[in-house]
């Protein structure tokens, strides 16, 4: 389902830090403020006033080179300037964990992977970004920001970079053309990168706009489909749900032994209904080991791509995950989902039918016990109907 390096990328839960990682951290932060000035000078962003008509923007491009539920949830982004301005040229600088996503939808019109990591493949991808006129760009990877601008500034040296922060306004705009006011928390990320998008160009946005939305992928359907009916037919089963085993990080994953103990719950209670285990392709052995022997209406989901995934996510009656990409799928294709926390933030699942449970304090998501789960499928199933 998703890449190892996603699984255990850098970015994890502040409390979990060692102090010598929060020294570290403070440390960064101070080098980079002092460091902004010097930075601005040799960049030097140009400047303009914003929000611009659509009328003088022939190319938009987006920074998306972090996550793949992030990029799930900046779909309104290209979609809103797809309806509203259609002839503007939309690019998206990507990265490995999000390129297959990105390159299958068919509102971007170019699509780039970036990376932090100085290598040729990134210098090969920023040439063939700076080929193309963008009037704009647009960071939405707000941990990233001093990095983003000297990329804005190489593949756009004419154009303007746009950002929004929550503090140190004032060092940012050493670095970007426009800084404007990023929401508090818990301000849901979908609206955060609307937030960009309004800063940048006069639009006439909907609340509507503002929802995730994936394509339907109809060719991968036409192959997939038929595969996940006769699974259906071969337990007797007229429709099923899916419960994601694992994380990003292991202190995220609910675990493969809650995740039996509450899919046998639910093919008890509901035995006409297939149960459906998925997780990333390394863990796939050790979900197949926990489903031996053979239980009847209970198997592991083989997705051979994420798009394979989201077509199984959208004919899903409900999901259930600790991974927020996972989520976000389900929630971009209005299925009812089951989010599995560790502490509120800002990749909720947004304006679609959900459950939230979070993990007792100072515990991990495992902790979350399977009845609580089991009982708020439940009450998520009489609220959205048959």
């Amino acid at each position: 389902m998703f890449s190892k390096d996603s699984r255990f990328r850098q970015r994890t839960l502040s409390r979990f830090d060692s102090r010598t990682r929060k020294f570290v951290r403070i440390l960064e932060r101070r080098i980079k403020f002092f460091l902004s000035s010097p930075l601005g000078a040799l960049l030097r962003p140009r400047r303009g006033k914003t929000p611009v008509s659509p009328e003088q923007v022939s190319g938009i491009l987006i920074l998306r080179y972090d996550a793949l539920g992030d990029a799930v949830l900046t779909t309104p982004v290209w979609r809103t300037l797809k309806r509203l301005a259609p002839h503007i040229r939309i690019g998206v600088a990507g990265s490995r964990r999000n390129k297959m996503l990105l390159e299958a939808d068919p509102d971007i019109d170019n699509v780039f992977i970036f990376s932090k990591d100085l290598s040729a493949p990134l210098l090969k991808e920023l040439s063939r970004a700076r080929k193309i006129k963008w009037d704009f760009v647009l960071n939405l990877y707000f941990h990233d920001k001093t990095r983003a601008a000297i990329f804005s500034k190489i593949v756009a040296p004419q154009g303007l970079s746009v950002t929004i922060v929550r503090e140190k306004k004032e060092k940012y705009l050493d670095l970007y053309s426009v800084v404007g006011d990023r929401p508090p928390l818990p301000a849901p990320m979908v609206e955060q990168n609307i937030q960009v998008l309004k800063e940048t160009i006069d639009l006439p946005i909907e609340p509507e706009d503002l929802r995730p939305s994936l394509p339907e992928y109809p060719e991968i359907r036409a192959s997939f489909q038929p595969h996940l009916d006769t699974i259906l037919q071969s337990s007797e089963s007229f429709d099923y749900f899916i419960i994601n085993t694992d994380a990003s990080q292991i202190y995220k994953e609910w675990g493969i032994r809650n995740s039996l103990a509450l899919a046998r719950k639910m093919r008890n209670a509901w035995p006409r209904r297939h149960i459906f285990l998925s997780s990333a392709p390394e863990r796939a052995p050790a979900v197949r080991d926990a489903l031996r022997p053979v239980e009847s209406g209970i198997t592991y989901l083989e997705t051979p791509s994420i798009l394979h995934l989201a077509v199984a996510v959208r004919g899903a009656r409900a999901v259930i995950s600790p991974d927020t990409s996972v989520i976000h799928f389900a929630t971009a294709q209005n299925v009812p989902v089951v989010g599995l926390y560790m502490e509120p933030n800002e990749f909720l699942p947004y304006r679609s039918a959900n459950r939230v449970l979070y993990a007792p304090e100072g515990q991990t998501a495992a902790a979350i016990s399977v009845n609580d789960v089991f009982e708020a499928l439940c009450d998520l199933l009489h609220e959205t109907g048959p």
